[in-house]
């Protein structure tokens, strides 16, 4: 911790909140600290910040990203931050932020979409996704799965989904019926958004497009001859790529058309229910998969990648290694992950904000994490 001391108030912290998503959820946020007696800071980068923050007191930060460490050193140097909360790890504004808040002693606050979704939010210390502090011991998880109680699907959260033109969905629902009528098998392949930091920061993947390609030679190379290829786009993908047109050219060259099937929309639980695997690299599918029993390998840096839940060998070889996942370790370990870092409500509805703005406030008071009260209570895990 720096040597700098500051006094404040017993139990009244000094909050600085960096960028948040695009919508009122972090100014709502803040105003519930505020009124709960917390001081309340704020920096915002872009028009965006500034708009949904309102007329809340704000820094305007405006110069090059080279620039932040020091202004951020600077701001904590002199008011002395007791916590920082961002919307996600990896954005080039809240790199800079995370080794000077440690070098303070400050607490990390990190947001983001729910690793079981649609009812639930992410809130982690230190680092969320690839860089969470969620152990990857099997062993921890049904130790500790044995001290919490049941947990269900929390209160229904509405969210807004991507408006897909009404010839797609005829048509995929057209195709994903003719497929389970035929009784042929098939792997599922869903993808992720090409710029999300999963991608960009927990894998080695070079980009979906290249990753398609990856799994294709796979597939061609190892999978039974008579399975099926089901790719299923992301649901809020912005059509930059043209992932169709991708695909057809690899099904051409490899000579197997009629063997991969690209869906632009489909009711994932349906898939779901009938696939012979799933092949992800670090998605929050990987957790419904796993959820429905479905055989699951990943290939990126995912909390749920643990030996029980999903295959730990290679691509070419899960083709034909199809071991469904440990019904018992995946109920502990879903418990405990919503235990210790999940936050029920939503970003983008009003009813989902003031839900997650009221949950969020009360994990915030706590003077503990729940995962470090569970690390405390089992000594950590390997």
């Amino acid at each position: 911790m720096h040597s700098a001391a500051f006094t404040q108030a017993p139990g009244k912290r000094r909050v600085l909140f960096l960028q948040g998503c695009t919508s009122p959820f972090f100014a709502q946020l803040s105003d519930q600290l505020r009124a709960s007696g917390h001081q309340i800071y704020r920096i915002n980068f872009n028009a965006g910040d500034a708009a949904y923050w309102g007329r809340r007191p704000a820094w305007n930060f405006r110069d090059p990203v080279a620039a932040l460490p020091e202004y951020l050193e600077h701001k904590f140097s002199t008011i002395g931050f007791s916590d920082v909360i961002m919307l996600g790890d990896t954005r080039p504004v809240h790199l800079p932020v995370l080794p000077i808040a440690a070098r303070y002693g400050a607490r990390i606050h990190v947001l983001e979409e729910g690793y079981f979704r649609p009812n639930w939010l992410t809130l982690e210390e230190e680092g969320i996704n690839g860089h969470s502090r969620l152990p990857k011991d099997p062993d921890w998880y049904r130790d500790v799965g044995k001290m919490l109680p049941d947990v269900r699907d929390g209160e229904p959260v509405a969210n807004p989904i991507r408006l897909l033109m009404p010839y797609y969905e005829r048509r995929d629902n057209k195709a994903i019926d003719h497929l389970l009528r035929s009784g042929d098998p098939y792997y599922l392949l869903p993808l992720q958004l090409n710029s999300d930091s999963q991608i960009q920061t927990h894998s080695s993947s070079r980009g979906i497009p290249f990753m398609i390609k990856d799994v294709i030679n796979s597939f061609f190379r190892h999978a039974p001859g008579n399975a099926h290829l089901v790719i299923k786009n992301h649901p809020l993908d912005p059509g930059f790529i043209d992932y169709a047109h991708w695909i057809k050219r690899l099904q051409r060259r490899l000579k197997i058309e009629g063997r991969i099937l690209y869906l632009e929309s489909g009711h994932l639980p349906t898939l779901l229910q009938s696939t012979l695997g799933v092949v992800t690299v670090n998605s929050s599918v990987g957790t419904s998969a796993l959820l429905h029993g479905c055989p699951t390998i990943a290939l990126g840096n995912a909390n749920y990648d643990i030996p029980g839940l999903t295959f730990q060998g290679t691509l070419d070889a899960f083709w034909n290694n199809l071991e469904r996942p440990d019904k018992q370790l995946f109920k502990n370990f879903r418990k405990t992950v919503i235990h210790t870092s999940q936050i029920n409500g939503g970003f983008y509805s009003r009813a989902g904000i003031k839900m997650g703005v009221s949950n969020c406030s009360r994990r915030f008071e706590l003077a503990q994490s729940p995962l470090d009260a569970l690390l405390a209570k089992t000594h950590g895990a390997a």
